[in-house]
């Protein structure tokens, strides 16, 4: 016996409102994620461990931070901080005066390890155009060879 489709008629489609509720709940679930909970400074090794409203937890190094002022800085310094009342999105270190927002360290770091995968992944691949043309250079007998630059009589 085989499987028959279901008729348009029996699948269920969400009403404008179930959709509207819907996407308002995905962006309040994604305003959370980004949120800071709970961070605090971790000795060895020497960074800032973080906790999201959605209770992921994350070590962030600071040589990886790439911020100056934070690297050089002392430990106690860095024990000092608070979390941006407003966004709940960055830290602030008052004795250092400095911060960063967690957040935009977190879309920098993956947008490039995306980006990076994407052209990794477009280098390998061989376009139609990029074979046929290959092929001919091949029936010419391939890349021309280089030749060593001659030398001027001075």
């Amino acid at each position: 016996m085989t499987k028959q489709r279901p008729e348009v008629s029996d699948v269920w489609k969400p009403t404008n409102d179930e959709q509207a509720r819907a996407r308002r709940r995905g962006e309040m679930l994604a305003m959370g994620a980004a949120e800071i909970a709970d961070a605090s400074f971790v000795s060895s090794p020497r960074g800032i461990e973080v906790t999201l409203g959605n209770g992921l937890r994350i070590s962030l190094p600071l040589d990886v931070l790439d911020i100056g002022a934070l690297s050089g800085a002392a430990d106690d310094d860095l024990r000092d901080f608070e979390i941006d009342s407003t966004s709940c999105q960055s830290l602030w270190f008052p004795r250092i005066g400095e911060g960063f927002s967690v957040s935009g360290f977190l879309v920098k770091l993956f947008q490039d390890a995306a980006r990076l995968e994407l052209n990794r992944s477009a280098a390998r691949r061989t376009s139609p155009k990029k074979a046929v043309a290959a092929r001919r250079n091949g029936r010419k007998g391939g890349r021309p060879k280089k030749h060593a630059a001659q030398r001027v009589k001075t």
